[in-house]
This record gives structure tokens, C-alpha cells and sequence, in this order.
């Protein structure tokens, strides 16, 4: 880090530079392609998007930011060794859409270092991701995540902290020399207690002082002490300091928080950049600093350099964190009056219920549920948490609380509020088993609570009240975390109505990234034949309108390939977001009319999007269906460079069929038989996938394969001929197809027409009249062109053909509808 600074030399010319700074070590990715290469570490990273402004104030890149980790990696990876982190990712940078993952995500290479760790996430584990090394802790970089944050435990030893702090956060309006005075208090309380601290300027607003520990005390332990110490502080000066859980007191003081003292909790590094608005770093100081009018935005990636070479790491007494070369902390709790016995066991153990199970037994036929029977159990170590989504009768979600061997369960119609102070219905319902934690599937008809079940949500909790009518509690989930209450209200004399609302000093829950507005659907190439083949499977190709409809919580969006919005054409698929088992999703699929018989009928569809409202007669006599086969998008996460596989995985776990819904049914390998039942149902054919392939928005492939039952072919109506009779006025329609990027003609439709498609299609072709024809005119003894009214290329119709004949013209053609779904240009001859 002692060279002097230089600018980062990039091996590609003629582009936007990927850093605005100099760093003291170089920092030089290839270019190749759309992508970026760097070898470190035995290992080659590819990276993404480095001229991406990721501070819109300085004009700071993505690339700055990777360049500005690759040298601060000798400083940070000591305090990130074996330390899972969490991810808070901003892909669009500072200040743009954010959310926290936990998990690794699939697309993680394997060389990347995680920790696996037992009872936390939605199946009772998640595999977090590590930054060991120069080559990992570019990875995560990479990913958006401009904070590292790191646990408080190593991967071997997570349920004992290395360390305890005091987190000092101040609230507007506030001078940061009221922080520093606070600073120097805890450092006061530290010292009388015979105990050394490291303050730490956050980098944002605040002071963070850190306590290494020896390694043998819990959680539970760190926690009482800081706690302790912080309430002597905000005693001595009150006017300066709040321990207020309620925000709107805690205005012009800082507020001393130890809740982030627990297992599980995460805060920036040391030497971490930090996503403000001139890329702040996190550095430790001496104590004598914080006498001086030192500030959090005098370090930032372009000027700590000079700062790190000359003061060194004055966080090395930190390494000593969960080693017996730690400080321990008995004394200074005997001083502080703090009773160490009563701090051992989490929580208080539970009786379990007089009949435990009866009335849940009692409404089963156990027989015919696929339900778990269960028994009592014996209580975890941490008390379990989760919700089940239940599409039953009404949907509804099921909070359900392990207590005293079974899961306590209250029926939230509306699920649990995501504001604070929103008052929502919970209804008590009988115990269940802790066997049914993990239950998904189908209750059957005529059973109790029959309907679809699926887990929307999977933690655990911690038990702040329980009293007999009212329970407050912390939960620690993957889609809900904070604190909640429930409240018996005895509604209408009943005691199983409570209400449940977060509590008022939490923040509203994080809402996750919303999926890209101009993503396009994947398509696939045309003129295959049936085959069987490993790594391949086969689905019903719909005769539909393909369409994808993002989903943010209640609300849907429809959008058509042409990019119409659509949704005002379908009302009845305003339930699409209930099926969604997640705070918002992305899916593809078909919009299709069925018939009586379950299949789609292209003339019945065709009467509903080519109407601008539908109306309720309409409704009645065309109902639709959204047949999804793909999720590109799930709780703030793309799912787009994941596997087919994995993809359809995560459509069938999260998105359940409905009213109005339906999964599109897939068959392995035997393609030839698929084909067959197909046809034989009158389908238009089948679709082939690729496994192992990935969603490429708007890109035509060979990953995906059409293969037809019916010769059919989307073609560019060019012009129209009279006819005689009552078909005077339209006779047949000239068509034509794009080969090679032209279009030319391939022939005249003459049958297939109904009176009001006849009617329909004159309207639509009548403003597109013009005098110059758009194709090379056909020879007069296929066409009498001087009765042919030609038109600008620009509507789009499905025809049936029984062959193109060597001039290249469809014989026995004969118009099956419109497709307003279409673009002209995507008229290309399938053979």
C-alpha cells in the first residue's frame, strides 16, 4: 500500500474508463466481451458492469469500488476471515433500489468460500457466502454490495461472540461532536471496568466501540454488559443520550443500541466503504483523536491511503476477538450488578398443553390428509417460527409459534402487516404438530382446510411477552423480520380474536428490488421435430398470448411481447398475485381460452384481446387462463442465469395453481410420445427445453425448440383481394414472410374467415391502405394486382398451411386469427 499513487491501467481501449481514482496498488481487468476478467488468487473473476456510475454525486464507478476493496483487501480480510456475511446488495449503487440476501446465490462458482450454518433460514439452514481472500471478497463486491457485513461469530463457533460494542447512532438534528463525547464516555465506563476499547468511525454518521472477547461468554452475556454500561451513560447524561425503542423521542441524541448485540446480527466492517455520497470508509482511530474535530467524511476511497501507510491498523488489538488472548468480562459484570446464572437459557421452558393435539386430531381424517399426525416434541434450542400460505376456501396465512413442544397457530386473513401500527384479524386456532413446520402439499377435498399449502415464511423467534392475552415477539425470518405484537381483543365475546401489528419503534419491513420493467420473454426456434433425449424436456406448446406479469404484492402487472400493458384486458386474473408465494415475482407464460374439453382455443382468445374492455358477457363466454412455465424473478432476486431446472423448481414451490392459474405440465426426455398425446388432443404441438439453460430475455435460441403439430405460421398481411358475393368485400388476404431479413410474399388466404373476423379485419386494414406495394409484386398468373388493394406491412395473422410449395407460397392456406401479440419483423418462415 506504501507505493506511490497510480492510475489503474485497463487493458481495452476506446471504452469508458472503469475508475475515476487512483489507488496505490493496480487494479487491471480484461475486457472481454460485455465482461471484465481478473486473475487473483489461483482464481479468475469475472466481473460486471465497471463503468457503472455507482456514485452519482462523484461520479464514482463500480469499478472504483472494486479497485478501491482490491486495496484495502490486506486490511478488511482479517476482520472478514471465516465470518459469514450478510449481503446488502445495491446493484444500481448508492442511493438507487437495495435488499438483504442471506443466502448464497445459485449461481455462486464453487471456489467461493461459504459457511454452512444449521438453524437459521427456511429449511433450518443457510449456506452463507465468505470473504477469504482478495479473489472472494471481489466476488461479493461484485454482486453490488458496496458494505461487507460480517457476523459477530466465526463460521465454527457462531453461537459465541468475538467481541461485544457499543453502537452509538445519532439522531438529527445533531453535531458529531456530541458523538465523539459519548465516544469518550463509554471509553470512560470501559476503563473503570479495567477493560480496553477500539472505537471505530462508522463511515455514515456514527461511532461503533469494540470490545474483543476471550471466547467464553454467550450472547446473552455481551449483550447484559452493554446494556449495563449504556444505561449508566445515557444516567450520567440524559439531555445527550436515549436508550428510546420509540424514534420519535430519540431526536437530537444518540442512541445507545445494544439490540444489535445477538446471534445473527451483522454491522459494516472496519475498513468497509460505505454507500454515501463520497464513498466514506469505516476506520478505527486512536482515542486522543476523538478530542480533535475529526469527521466521517474525512475518510473516503479517494484519501485514506495516505492515512492507512502511516498510522497502520489500529485494529490489530482486535484479532484477539474469540481467542483466550480476548478480554473477559466476569468482573466487569459482578461490578455492573449483573446476575450471570440467569442469562444462560434463551428461553423459559414451556409445559406443554393439557391435550396436547386433541382438537387438531380431532377435525383430521388422517387417513386421507396427506397432514402429519405429530406428536409433542422436545423444544428446540431456538423456539421456531414460520408461516404457511393456505389457499384454502379463503386465502389466508398461517402464523405458527413453537411453544411447549407443539406450533401455537393463529389465521392472519391478510398476512402480517409490513407497516408499523397496522392493525390486522388473527384468529387462534387449534395447536399443531412440529411435524407440520415443514408440510407442503394438497389438503383434498372435503377435508378440513382443504386447498393448496405452500411455506411463505421459515425462522425463529424470540419470546419478548407471553402472557395470556398478549404476546410480543422479535422474529428472525427470511421474508419477515422485527417485532410483533398480538393482542386478545375478545371480539364479539370470542376469545380466539386477537390483532397483530409491528411494532411502532420498528421500521417498515425492507421492501425487496422490484424486477426490470423492460425485461422481454425468451423465445424459440421454429421447425423441430419430435425427439427423446436426455437433459431435454417437453411441454404443451399453448395457442395462447404470451405474455409476462410482474407481481409486487397484491398488484399485477400484464404485459403483452409487443410490450402492451394488457392487464385491463383480463380481470379475472387480478388473483395472479395471491398464487405467488413471495413479496414479488416475475413470471412467464400464456394467456389461453380453453374449451370444455381443457384445450386452448385461439378463436375463443382472439375474441377477448381484440377487444379494448371486455365485457361481462364476454367474460362468461371467453373465460381465460394464465398457464405460467417459467419464474424469472422472486423476492428481489433475478432467477434469469439460473438453470431451467431450477427455475421451474422454484415455479412449482412458490406459485400455486388457482382458479385462474394454472403450471404448465412438464414430461422428461420422451418428447416422440408427448408429441403424439398432443396431437391427438388437438394441441398445436410441444415445446423442447434445454436443461441447464438459462432465460436469455428477448434472444431467440436452440435452448428452446417449437415443435408443431399443425403447419401454422405467423405471417404479415401485405395486401387484400376482393371477392364475389357476400364476400365482396375482402376475398382472401395476400401475406408475406421475412427470409433472410426480407420480406416476401408467400401466398393468398382465402377460408377460415368469420363474419366478424371479416368485419374485424376490414377496420384494421382499411387506415393501412397504400398506393406502393411492401413486397415485390407476385407474377399476374398467381395475382390480379390491379385488384389488389395493398397495405403497410403492420398487422400480423396466424395461418394453417398444409406445405410451402417450391416458389415458396403456402398451399391450402386458411387464417386461424390475429395476433396483436406480434411484431411484423418476428414474421420469420419457420419451414
Amino acid at each position: 500500500i506504501g507505493a506511490e499513487p497510480t492510475r489503474a491501467r485497463v487493458r481495452f481501449s476506446s471504452m469508458q474508463p472503469i475508475t475515476k481514482l487512483k489507488y496505490p496498488r493496480t487494479f487491471e481487468p480484461t475486457k472481454r466481451g460485455q465482461h471484465w476478467y481478473l486473475e487473483t488468487d489461483g482464481q479468475e473473476l469475472k466481473l460486471s458492469n465497471l463503468t457503472k456510475t455507482f456514485y452519482p454525486e462523484t461520479g464514482y464507478t463500480k469499478g472504483d469500488l472494486l479497485a478501491a476493496y482490491y486495496n484495502l483487501a490486506p486490511r478488511i480480510l482479517p476482520y472478514l476471515h471465516d465470518r459469514p456475511l450478510t449481503l446488502w446488495r445495491m446493484p444500481d449503487g448508492a442511493g438507487g433500489p437495495n435488499f438483504f440476501e442471506k443466502q448464497a446465490p445459485a449461481h455462486t462458482p464453487d471456489w467461493v468460500p461459504r459457511a454452512y450454518i444449521e438453524g437459521h433460514g427456511a429449511r433450518g439452514a443457510i449456506d452463507f457466502l465468505m470473504a477469504q481472500d482478495t479473489a472472494s471478497l471481489l466476488y461479493v463486491a461484485n454482486l453490488g454490495c458496496i458494505e461487507m457485513h460480517p457476523m459477530h461469530s466465526r463460521q465454527f463457533n457462531f453461537n459465541i461472540p468475538d467481541y461485544a460494542f457499543f453502537d452509538l447512532d445519532p439522531f438529527p438534528p445533531i453535531t458529531f461532536a456530541q458523538v465523539r463525547k459519548v465516544a469518550k464516555m463509554v471509553g470512560l465506563v470501559l476503563e473503570q471496568l479495567g477493560l480496553k476499547g477500539y472505537p471505530k468511525i462508522s463511515g455514515a454518521t456514527g461511532i461503533v466501540v469494540y470490545v474483543p472477547l476471550d471466547g467464553t461468554h454467550s450472547y446473552e452475556e455481551a449483550r447484559a454488559f452493554v446494556e449495563r454500561a449504556c444505561r449508566l451513560i445515557n444516567k450520567s447524561w440524559p439531555e445527550g443520550t436515549t436508550m428510546e425503542w420509540d424514534t420519535s423521542k430519540r431526536a437530537g441524541k444518540v442512541y445507545l443500541d445494544y439490540g444489535m448485540v445477538r446471534e445473527g446480527a451483522n454491522i459494516a466492517s472496519v475498513y468497509s466503504i460505505r454507500p454515501t455520497p463520497q464513498a466514506t470508509v469505516g476506520v478505527p482511530v486512536e482515542w486522543p483523536e476523538l478530542d480533535e474535530d475529526v469527521e466521517p467524511a474525512d475518510f473516503t476511497i479517494a484519501n485514506v491511503w495516505e492515512r492507512l501507510e502511516r498510522v497502520g491498523d489500529l485494529f490489530e488489538p482486535m484479532k484477539a476477538g474469540g481467542t483466550p488472548e480476548g478480554q473477559n468480562l466476569n468482573a466487569a459484570m459482578d461490578a455492573l450488578g449483573i446476575d450471570r446464572a440467569r442469562l444462560e437459557t434463551v428461553t423459559t421452558p414451556v409445559d406443554p398443553p393439557a391435550e396436547p393435539l386433541k382438537e387438531y386430531k380431532r377435525k383430521r381424517k388422517f387417513e386421507v390428509t396427506p397432514e402429519p399426525e405429530g406428536a409433542v416434541a422436545e423444544p428446540s434450542e431456538k423456539p421456531l417460527y414460520m408461516i404457511h400460505k393456505h389457499h384454502a376456501r379463503r386465502l389466508h396465512y398461517d402464523l405458527r409459534l413453537e411453544r411447549g413442544g407443539v406450533l401455537v397457530s393463529f389465521a392472519v386473513p391478510k398476512g402480517l402487516p409490513e407497516e408499523p401500527n397496522v392493525r390486522r384479524l388473527a384468529v387462534h386456532v387449534e395447536d399443531h404438530p412440529m411435524d407440520y413446520a415443514p408440510f407442503e402439499g394438497r389438503i383434498p377435498e372435503g377435508e378440513y382446510g382443504a386447498g393448496e399449502v405452500r411455506i411463505f415464511d421459515w425462522g425463529w423467534y424470540e419470546p419478548l411477552e407471553w402472557e395470556d392475552n398478549k404476546i410480543t415477539l422479535r422474529l428472525h425470518g427470511e421474508r419477515i423480520q422485527g417485532e410483533y405484537h398480538l393482542v386478545q381483543t375478545r371480539q364479539n365475546n370470542d376469545p380466539k380474536n386477537w390483532l397483530i401489528f409491528r411494532s411502532a419503534r420498528e421500521a417498515p419491513l425492507q421492501h425487496r428490488i422490484p424486477p426490470p420493467a423492460d425485461i422481454e420473454p425468451m423465445l424459440a426456434t421454429g421447425g423441430g421435430k419430435p425427439f427423446d433425449k436426455k437433459g431435454w424436456v417437453f411441454e404443451p406448446k399453448w395457442d395462447g398470448v404470451r405474455t409476462l406479469g410482474w407481481i409486487d404484492a397484491d398488484k399485477l402487472k400484464l404485459r403483452s411481447r409487443r410490450k402492451r400493458d394488457v392487464g385491463d384486458l383480463y380481470p379475472e386474473l387480478g388473483d395472479v398475485p395471491a398464487q405467488l408465494s413471495g413479496l414479488n415475482g416475475l413470471v412467464d407464460g400464456e394467456i389461453v381460452a380453453l374449451d370444455a374439453n381443457g384445450r386452448p382455443s385461439f378463436e375463443a382468445i382472439q375474441q377477448r384481446f381484440t377487444l379494448s374492455k371486455p365485457t361481462q358477457k364476454a367474460l362468461q363466454q371467453f373465460p381465460v387462463t394464465f398457464i405460467a412455465f417459467d419464474l424469472l424473478w422472486l423476492d428481489g432476486e433475478s432467477l434469469m442465469d439460473r438453470p431451467l431446472e431450477e427455475r421451474r423448481a422454484q415455479l412449482e414451490k412458490n406459485f400455486v395453481p388457482g382458479t385462474h392459474v394454472q403450471i404448465s405440465p412438464q414430461i422428461p426426455e420422451k418428447g416422440t410420445a408427448f408429441f403424439k398425446v398432443a396431437a391427438d388432443r388437438g394441441l398445436e404441438g410441444i415445446v423442447a427445453k434445454k436443461l441447464g439453460s438459462l432465460y436469455r430475455p428477448g434472444q431467440r435460441t436452440k435452448d428452446w425448440m417449437k415443435i408443431k403439430a399443425t403447419k401454422s405460421q405467423d405471417c404479415v398481411v401485405v395486401g387484400w383481394a376482393p371477392g364475389q358475393s357476400a364476400r365482396a368485400e375482402l376475398g382472401s388476404l395476400l401475406v408475406g414472410v421475412y427470409r433472410d431479413g426480407k420480406l416476401t410474399y408467400a401466398g393468398h388466404v382465402g377460408t377460415g374467415f368469420t363474419q366478424q373476423t371479416l368485419k374485424l379485419l376490414k377496420e384494421k386494414l382499411a387506415p393501412l391502405e397504400t398506393d406502393e406495394p411492401p413486397i415485390p409484386p407476385p407474377p399476374k398468373d398467381e395475382v390480379d394486382t390491379r385488384a389488389v388493394h395493398w397495405v403497410r406491412p403492420e398487422l400480423v395473422v396466424d395461418v394453417e398451411y398444409l406445405e410451402f410449395t417450391s416458389q415458396g407460397r403456402m398451399r391450402a392456406a386458411s387464417f386461424k386469427g390475429l395476433r396483436d401479440d406480434k411484431l411484423p419483423e418476428e414474421c420469420v418462415l419457420e419451414g
